[in-house]
This record gives structure tokens, sequence and C-alpha cells, in this order.
């Protein structure tokens, strides 16, 4: 996936305040004050303040803006099974104060992927994430970011190698994922046979006992039922009963006790041969 940054004029004039998705008021915006386009010193991403090199510096910025998006953004259910892919953008305003204002979806591709994309980034504001202002003549400014995620399903994760590539529209194009963080036994994970007839095996190695539940999606991203199963240290096989479901293409996860370890697999259930 693809993460394009760009700066574009923009200004209101009133006092506003921007909030976050569950209405808490997290962002004091003065909006009589110009939103620049191009400035002399652009807005950046926190934790690189330390090094003293510039070009240095942005590149350590870039990286973190891109760690945090692959860390955090998830592609939809909805999307994941129906194979929807695409460049969303969003749009929003770094403040003097270093968080974020106007989030706005741009370009949608549906399927939830605009919205996933909005909640990545009012969850900057949300973890109190301040943002390096821009600067234009030694003073603090607002800087206007147009980001272009590309929810690509078949890019592997994690992203490896250069990141960072400058073009010659003064664009800044950041490498980035599709699907979060996950440990690397459950990239181990086996699920067989798929196409499924009646009965599915899941096979994989645990590091530790510890609860897993399974969780089934139809097409439509619409949740059908869980089941959670314990994993014991070492090899686990498990086997499903799929019977009852009718002919079609699923999405399972599975997720362990924490929630901070997820697979997801499309699985093809053939019934009543």
């Amino acid at each position: 996936m693809l993460l394009r940054i760009c700066y574009i004029a923009f200004a209101i004039a009133c006092f506003t305040k921007s909030y976050s998705q569950d209405n808490q008021c997290i962002c004091s915006v003065d909006t009589l004050d110009e939103v620049f386009k191009v400035v002399q010193s652009n807005a950046r991403f926190p934790g690189c303040e330390n090094i003293e090199n510039l070009s240095d510096r942005i590149k350590c910025s870039d990286d973190n803006f891109n760690n945090f998006l692959t860390t955090h953004l998830i592609y939809p259910n909805v999307a994941f099974i129906n194979q929807i892919q695409g460049i969303v953008v969003v749009r929003f305003v770094v403040e003097k104060s270093g968080c974020i204002s106007d989030i706005e979806i741009v370009r949608d591709i549906g399927a939830g992927c605009g919205d996933e994309a909005v909640r990545v980034c009012h969850l900057m504001n949300q973890e109190g994430i301040q943002w390096i202002s821009a600067e234009q003549s030694g003073r603090k400014v607002r800087q206007q970011l147009n980001v272009q995620i590309r929810f690509d399903i078949k890019n592997p994760y994690p992203i490896e190698g250069d990141t960072i590539i400058q073009d010659t529209l003064d664009c800044l194009e950041i490498a980035t994922t599709q699907i979060s963080n996950i440990e690397q036994e459950f990239n181990e994970i086996k699920i067989f046979p798929n196409p499924v007839l009646n009965h599915l095996t899941l096979n994989f190695f645990s590091k530790k006992n510890k609860q897993i539940e399974l969780k089934l999606f139809n097409s439509f991203g619409q949740f059908l039922y869980s089941e959670h199963i314990f994993a014991i240290n070492g090899n686990n096989m498990i086997e499903l009963e799929l019977r009852p479901l009718p002919n079609g293409v699923y999405l399972l996860q599975v997720l362990d006790s924490k929630m901070n370890n997820t697979k997801a697999t499309k699985v093809i259930i053939i019934n009543g041969l």
C-alpha cells in the first residue's frame, strides 16, 4: 500500500474546535489563521527531534508515521472478503499545537475503507500524538495534508527495504500495509482443506497456553458466530464443524485472548456433496 502526502492551501474564517469520533473535544483550532500549502519547514510526525541531520530527521519522522499506520490500520472485513482494493484519500490539517483537525474523506472506495482511514487519523489525537508543527518565517503555521492510502490485498506484510520516495511533485510517498500486525506463530497457522466440505481443521503452534477466539463472517461482512477454544503450549490441531452453513465464501478470523494478534483467511465452503 502506498501512502502519499501532499500540501494544499486551505483557509476559513471562524474559531472552532475539532472533535474525535466519540465526540470528545481534543484539538483547539483557530481557523482565522491561514493554512499553508508550501512552507519553509514542513509538519512532521514526532519522535525524531534528537537527530541533528535534517534529512535523517525527516526520514525518521516519515518512518515513524509509517509505523503508526501499519500498526493500527486494519483491512475492513467486507473489503477483504470481496477483494475491494484502491486508493482512499483523507485530508487533515496539522495545527500549530501539533494536533490534527478537519479530518475528512476526499475520495473513498467503499466497503469501510474510507471509515478505517479516518479512524486511524482520529487515533493520533486520541493517543495524544502531537506533530511537530510547520514553520514559515520563524513562526508556527497550520498545514493541510492530503493522505492517499492504497488498500491492496496482495501486498505482503511487513514492508521491507526502502519506504521513502521523493517524486517531482514534491509529494511524499510512504509504503504501508493493509492488515493489522500478526505474531510469527499466527503466520504459521495452517487451515485445511480449503474449499471445505463439512469439517475445517486448524493447525498451529502456540508459544504458551492461552484462549483463542474464532470468528466467522459471511461475504457481506456480517458476523455469524464465534467460538472460544483453549490452545496449549505446543502444537494444536482444532477441528470445526461447518455443516449448517450454506455454500459460499466466508472470512475466518483467529484472535488471541488479548485481541492484539489476528489471522484472517478466506474459507470456501461447499456442502451437500
